[in-house]
Order: structure tokens, then sequence, then C-alpha cells
């Protein structure tokens, strides 16, 4: 039972010292993981991070986007898009996804 209860907690504690994510649970919160997330990288990395988040900002805007939502409810359906593009993702996530869009 000691042996279970020690794996137990073990795993735990590798759990909660993972890499920062982004939390998109509420705009506070996005604002503050995007700044954890961003902090948890050595400085020259962080220009890298500040390039993948345009890129993935700019990537949720297009057209139909626009016209589906409309002029005045078009921006919130991006900020939505951006929150699922983001959602519980890594500096390196990041990063690698931002790569991708940059391919196509």
């Amino acid at each position: 039972m000691k042996k279970m209860l020690g794996i137990a907690v073990s795993s735990l504690l590798l759990v909660a010292c993972g890499e920062p994510k982004i939390d998109i649970s509420s705009d506070q919160a996005l604002k503050h993981s995007i700044q954890t997330v961003r902090n948890s990288l050595p400085h020259e990395k962080q220009p890298l991070f500040d390039d993948a988040l345009s890129i993935i900002t700019l990537s949720q805007i297009s057209m139909e986007t626009l016209e589906r939502a409309g002029v005045k409810d078009g921006s919130s359906v991006i900020e939505e898009q951006l929150k699922r593009a983001l959602a519980g993702k890594t500096a390196e996530d990041i990063i690698a996804y931002a790569e991708i869009l940059s391919e196509h």
C-alpha cells in the first residue's frame, strides 16, 4: 500500500512540474498564462515565441470567418478560434504549430 501511495505522489509531482501551458479559462488567465509560458523560455527564444503567436493569430483570420460572423462579431469569433488554437499548448507546442502554419 505504501508503495502504491509513493508511486501516486511521484506521478502527481511529475505532472505538476511540467512545462507551463496556455490556460483559456478566462481572458485574464489567457494573458497571464501567455506571459508565464513566454517567461519559461530562455531569453533568446522569447522573440521566436512572440513571432509564433503572431503567426497563429493571423492564421485565425479569414474572409470566410468574417463573413459568417459579420463585421461586429468578427473579432469575438477570431478570439475564440485563437483560444482553441492555443489551449493547453506549451511554448514548444506553439513554436512547432507556427512552423507548420508557415509551411502552408
